[in-house]
C-alpha cells in the first residue's frame, strides 16, 4: 500500500534511501485524516519542515501527534526525512516534562515500535526496568537522539547547537499538545 509521504520518499535522490525506509516500521506511517474537514494535520507537520525550521502541531486526543513527531525525529535522525535535507550526522534533543510519564511511558513505546533496527547501533538506557527510560539512541549513520527533562532546568538547554530540537509539552496527563 503506497501512500503520499511514501512516494516523496522515493523520489529523493539518495538511492539507499528509498529502500532502507521502505523496508523500516517508517514506512507504515498513513497520515490522520479528519473526517470532518479533510485535513492530514500529520502529513501538514511533515510537509511543513520543507518551508521553516519551525513546526507546530496541536491536535485533539488520539490523532497521532506522539506519533508523528517521532517519526518526524526519526527521519531527520536518519537523513531520511523527504523535506529536510542535511549533510553528516545529526544531534536530535527530545525534551520531556517529565521523564516517568511522558518519556517512559508516552515517547519512548511509540519509537521503540518505528526504529529500524538495522540503523540503530545502540541505545544507552537511564533505566531498563518498568517503563525503560533511554537517555540516546545512536544510529549507524553517526547521528544521536537525545532525551532531555525539562524538570532538568534551562542550563542543561544551554550553549549546545542541535539540528532539530523536539518539545513536547503536555499540560496533563488527559489535555495534551505536541
Amino acid at each position: 500500500k503506497w501512500n503520499t509521504f511514501a512516494l516523496r520518499c522515493i523520489a529523493m535522490p539518495d538511492p539507499r534511501v528509498p529502500l532502507e525506509y521502505l523496508a523500516s516500521p517508517l514506512a507504515a506511517f498513513e497520515a490522520w485524516r479528519d473526517p470532518l474537514t479533510g485535513r492530514r494535520p500529520q502529513l501538514e507537520f511533515l510537509v511543513a519542515a520543507a518551508r521553516s525550521d519551525r513546526r507546530v502541531i496541536q491536535a485533539g486526543n488520539q490523532v497521532g501527534k506522539t506519533y508523528v513527531t517521532v517519526l518526524d525525529d526519526l527521519l531527520v535522525a536518519l537523513g531520511w526525512h523527504p523535506f529536510v535535507r542535511r549533510d553528516g550526522p545529526q544531534k536530535v534533543w527530545v525534551s520531556v516534562l517529565d521523564w516517568e510519564w511522558e518519556r517512559g511511558q508516552v515517547l519512548w513505546p511509540t519509537m521503540r515500535r518505528l526504529l529500524p533496527t538495522r540503523e540503530v547501533r545502540g541505545v544507552t538506557y537511564w533505566r531498563r526496568g518498568d517503563p525503560e527510560i533511554p537517555l540516546y539512541v545512536s544510529f549507524r549513520n553517526g547521528s544521536l537522539i537525545t532525551f532531555k527533562s525539562a524538570a532538568a532546568g534551562r542550563e542543561k538547554y544551554q550553549g549546545v547547537g542541535v539540528d532539530l530540537l523536539h518539545l513536547s509539552t503536555y499540560g496533563s496527563r488527559r489535555g495534551n499538545h505536541e
